[in-house]
């Protein structure tokens, strides 16, 4: 089996012609937590990877391995570092991307190896998820638009990228296919990953008593209103302003908070294999196993002894 996609949603017929982009995905998506890098508190297992308690701690536990110790040692961060990025440093991009592929773990998973027993919750299978999703998708499949902007300055050229009949193309070609997306929803330095599944693009009517609105050419106004089901406090409602003339387009955004950058992958719809590359010590085949079990709700895992 392969990575495979399929047609774009409709735009219903109950739209005006003021609409120019309508889609939604064929599936939703789930929330996953970021799980964040900082050790703001010991032993944290609800937001840290690297704590006693977690899904790592629990897998060490069960094949006497030390992949915990390795996880604190190369990904963690302590609170007195001086890392820029020490407050958002995380793994967003994973969770977001799983959010976008995979429905969320539902039922705990008794697992047995050897003469142990230790029993994952959906969070506990989640958390080792993150550490193996780079196996759960297809290595040279990917799409990646825009700019990241790695600037404080707010008049940085990338913070106003892309623009919005950029976007609107970016959308277009999402909305060929069944799978959410990510956006980078912070266009300053920071990175923040979200998954969305849901656009809406149309064209408002102008207010010229607006400055920004030129009096020469033709001036339309885009409204992007870009959704998510898993986290609609994310939501995305901004317009943008395009200006026609006989030589030459004029683009800007006439609210802050355009996107940084868009990207999606795509599922592997066969068991994960290979080598994480957050934590080599944990094998994918592993918590493939840990996963499909959750879904189906398979309650008992027996891991034979020569995994």
């Amino acid at each position: 089996m392969g990575c495979n996609v399929t047609k774009p949603t409709s735009k219903p017929k109950s739209f005006s012609n003021n609409c120019v982009l309508y889609w939604t995905s064929n599936y939703k998506t789930q929330k996953y937590h970021w799980w964040p890098l900082l050790r703001k508190r010991e032993n944290d297992y609800i937001n840290n990877l690297y704590a006693n308690g977690g899904g790592i701690d629990k897998y060490d536990q069960l094949f006497k391995t030390e992949a915990l110790e390795y996880q604190k040692k190369h990904h963690s961060i302590l609170p007195e570092s001086n890392r820029s990025d020490k407050n958002w440093a995380g793994y967003c991009d994973r969770g977001a991307m799983l959010s976008c592929l995979y429905k969320y773990p539902v039922k705990p998973v008794i697992a047995k190896y050897n003469d142990k027993t230790i029993e994952f919750s959906p969070r506990d299978i989640e958390a080792l998820m993150i550490t193996v999703s780079n196996t759960t998708v297809c290595k040279s499949l990917s799409v990646f638009y825009g700019s990241r902007n790695n600037s404080k300055n707010k008049t940085s050229k990338n913070r106003s990228e892309p623009l919005p009949l950029d976007l609107i193309e970016i959308l277009k070609r999402f909305s060929r296919e069944k799978e959410p997306f990510v956006i980078d929803v912070d266009n300053g330095d920071a990175v923040w990953n979200y998954p969305f599944d849901k656009f809406l693009v149309t064209i408002v009517p102008i207010d010229y008593s607006d400055k920004r609105i030129s009096k020469t050419g033709r001036s339309v106004i885009y409204r992007f209103q870009i959704e998510s089901c898993a986290f609609p406090k994310k939501n995305i409602d901004i317009r943008g302003l395009v200006n026609y003339r006989e030589d030459c387009v004029h683009q800007e955004w006439l609210s802050d908070n355009n996107p940084d950058f868009l990207w999606k992958k795509y599922k592997k719809n066969y068991q994960w294999k290979g080598k994480s590359d957050i934590n080599p010590i944990i094998k994918p085949e592993i918590v493939y196993e840990l996963y499909k079990n959750s879904i189906l709700g398979n309650g008992i895992l027996n891991i034979p002894k020569n995994v």
